[in-house]
C-alpha cells in the first residue's frame, strides 16, 4: 500500500467514525452503558486503525488523553472476558463500520 493509498484509507475511516459520534451524540457526556461501550469501541477502533494519536483521538469525543487511554484498557477487559453486554452494545456500530469501509 502506498503513502497516497494509506492517507486516503486513513481520511475514509476517520470521517466515518466522526459522523458516527456526532449521529449518536457521543460527545456529551453519557455515562449509560449503551453509550459508553459504544465509545470504548470506536475510541479502541480510530486507535487500531488510524495514525492518530490519543490526544487527537480524546478530541473527536471532547476529552482528554488519560480518558482515552482507561476507555481502550475497559474496551480490552471486555473483548478479553467476552463480555456478551459489551458485544451487543458495539454490534450495530461494528456491523455499520464493516459494510461501509468494505464497499
Amino acid at each position: 500500500m502506498s503513502y497516497k493509498e494509506f492517507k486516503l484509507k486513513n481520511k475514509n475511516i476517520i470521517g466515518i467514525v466522526e459522523e458516527i459520534i456526532e449521529v449518536e451524540q457521543m460527545t456529551f457526556k453519557n455515562r449509560t452503558q449503551d453509550k459508553a461501550h459504544q465509545r470504548y469501541f470506536l475510541m479502541n477502533y480510530l486507535r487500531e486503525n488510524t495514525t492518530l494519536s490519543l490526544t487527537s483521538i480524546g478530541n473527536m469525543f471532547d476529552r482528554n488523553h488519560a480518558t482515552i487511554m482507561n476507555c481502550l484498557k475497559r474496551h480490552n477487559d471486555y473483548t478479553e472476558y467476552k463480555d456478551k453486554n459489551y458485544s451487543k452494545n458495539v454490534a450495530s456500530i461494528k456491523e455499520y463500520l464493516e459494510q461501509v469501509l468494505v464497499s
